[in-house]
Formats: C-alpha cells, structure tokens, sequence
C-alpha cells in the first residue's frame, strides 16, 4: 500500500509543484452523550495485521494514504484516538446528537497552484460514541468568499449514520448500506491561477434534501435495531420512550470543532 502511494506522491508532486502536509487529530464533540465507551461495542470485521502499525503511523504523520485505507481499519472504534474501552454505559441519558472527523484538520503547502488542478483530501467521519438514534446529515464547505476561486465536490456529501449503542453495525435496505463511521473525500479545484496566501475550508453540515431525509426515516425504521434490557433502578420510562424515535437529523447539532483543510499557497 505504502509503496503505491509513494509512486502517486511523486505523480502528484511532479503535477502540482512542491508539497508538504500535516494534520491536527481532533473530534467533534457530542450532546445529551458522556464520553464513555461499552465493552458491548466491538467490531464485527477482522483487524488487519496491520492496523496497528497504520494507526501509529497516522497519529504520527507519517501516513497519508488515506485514499487506499479500506474500511477494515476505519471501522474499528480504536481507530479514533478519543476511543475508551472497558468504560460502562451511562443508562441515566440518551445519546441523541453527535459526529466527529478524523483527522479534524489538515494543512497542505503548494507551490504554484494553477487553473484545473486540484487537491484531493480525505477525512474519515462518524458518529459519536454512545450514540443511539440513526443521524442522517449532509456535509457543505464554508468557503463562500472562495467561490470565485475554488470547485469544492464532497464525495458522499449526505450519509447516515448508524447507533454506536449498544452496537456498531453496518445495516443494508434495498442495496443502501449504512454504517457508523465512512470515508469522505474532498476535491478542492483551482478555477483560475490561485494567489498566494492560506484558504482555509471547513466542513459543516446541514439538512439532507427533503427526499433523502424521507427515505433515511422509512429505512431507519425498516431496520430491527439492537435494543437493551435496561439494568434495575438505571433507566426510567421517558427515556426508553425517547429511544422509540430513532432518526434524527444532522442540522440539528453543530459541532464546535469538525474538520477544517488550510491550503497555504506560495511561488517559486
């Protein structure tokens, strides 16, 4: 893997002009949730050999190729530094609202960014841990005053997001796959010659068009969620009432810190 993307690397450098790269590790934060993980949250997918070795790298930064990692290493919980394993449930709340990106940000030098080239970022995003309810959300770039400067295409740009509680599953209705946690890409292109200076975007997310939040809700429902037997004296009836309302949308909750990409830009 590591020698493939050593061989676009050099493509891409020869392309664009000199490069340099780093990322901060940050997640979003999340509401009506502790911060707490259940022992009851495992993978259902085989650990790479690997993994630990890519995810050293990562937190490093040292590893970049974010566009080869398959779903076997983002779809482990401690794939995410803020994950905490062996903590119990907190039976007393409801985990509503909550996401995260990681890495939260990454910054990129180019030399010379011309009219049609383009950058492609990645960052892998997922629900909060603890999670209960099914969140569907859309993802846009704040990056209104660059419009004039910049195509920014977010590959997918509206998902759901399964529960992490009491299990991280990957769930399929009629051929739509759903999962806790996926990989998004961002294309950032130049329309004309780019200035110097730092352009920074950052991801936000907002409604899915009223027909996708339609048809999240239908299949949401259509799937037979993991309940839990709540231990004695630790749940009471309102929230195991609230539980029965399983989707949410996105919007609904901002994120303080998500995912941001600073591109600073000089000549040679």
């Amino acid at each position: 893997m590591k020698i493939r993307y050593v061989l676009i690397l050099l493509i891409f450098l020869v392309v664009i002009g000199i490069f340099t790269g780093k990322f901060l590790l940050h997640e979003g934060a999340s509401k009506n949730v502790q911060d707490k993980i259940s022992d009851q949250n495992v993978p259902h997918i085989s650990r790479p050999a690997d993994f630990i070795q890519i995810k050293r790298d990562i937190q490093r930064g040292v590893f970049y190729d974010f566009d080869n990692l398959t779903k076997d290493y983002y779809l482990q919980p401690d794939f995410y530094p803020s994950y905490r394993q062996n903590i119990s449930h907190d039976y007393t709340r409801w985990g509503v609202h909550g996401y995260g990106a990681f890495p939260g940000e990454i910054s990129y030098n180019i030399n010379n960014f011309k009219k049609g080239q383009y950058v492609a970022l990645y960052t892998f995003v997922k629900a909060g841990d603890e999670i209960e309810t099914f969140q569907g959300m859309k993802f846009d770039v704040d990056s209104q005053n660059l419009s004039n400067l910049f195509d920014v295409n977010i590959y997918p740009n509206t998902v759901m997001f399964t529960p992490t509680f009491p299990d991280r599953s990957e769930y399929s209705v009629d051929n739509r796959t759903y999962d806790w946690a996926y990989k998004l890409k961002i294309s950032i292109t130049a329309k004309s010659d780019i200035p110097s200076g730092k352009y920074e975007f950052k991801l936000k997310t907002s409604l899915p068009e009223e027909d996708i939040q339609k048809l999240y809700y239908s299949d949401a429902i259509k799937i037979n969620q993991t309940q839990y037997d709540c231990p004695k004296d630790q749940c009471n009836k309102n929230i195991l009432a609230l539980r029965k309302d399983v989707y949410v949308n996105g919007e609904e909750f901002q994120a303080d810190k998500f995912f941001s990409a600073i591109i600073t830009v000089g000549m040679n």
